[in-house]
């Protein structure tokens, strides 16, 4: 039972290292589109 309670923590780690990845990401790509705004318009 404790393999089973490793393997659930070790998953739950994953999956909040890749919400912050996916949030790190988002708002990268948001603020580059942002400066890109100003020039595809000009």
């Amino acid at each position: 039972m404790q393999l089973v309670g490793i393997l659930i923590a070790i998953s739950l780690l994953l999956l909040v290292g890749l919400g912050v990845a996916a949030l790190f990401m988002a708002g990268r790509s948001s603020r580059s589109a942002n400066d890109d705004d100003p020039d595809s318009r000009g």
